[in-house]
């Protein structure tokens, strides 16, 4: 064979490695990512996971309302302070 023929032997042969690495980190990649994945469908289909989740989420909305109570009550406080102090202006003046 000449140098051309060689050449042509060894692009081929250069071709097939580049391809079987490909394979193999595209074959690593997907065995690695199959477990993340499968945890995640499983944890979102556990109904069990699903009741705790519900749960926290439940908790966190009664501790937001029970801020706000708290909020519009310090509020509702100052208003009456000014009310109060409103009409004892007007009893004063009128």
């Amino acid at each position: 064979m000449g140098d051309t023929g060689w050449e042509i032997v060894f692009a081929i042969a250069m071709v097939g490695i580049v391809g079987a690495v490909i394979v193999f980190v595209v074959g690593l990649a997907s065995k690695a990512w199959q477990p993340r994945v499968g945890t995640n469908a499983a944890i979102a289909g556990d109904p069990a996971s699903q009741a705790v989740t519900l749960l926290e989420d439940v908790a966190a909305a009664q501790r937001d309302v029970s801020d706000r109570q708290r909020t519009m009550i310090e509020e509702l406080a100052q208003v009456r302070q000014r009310l109060t102090a409103i009409e004892a202006l007007l009893r004063e003046v009128g």
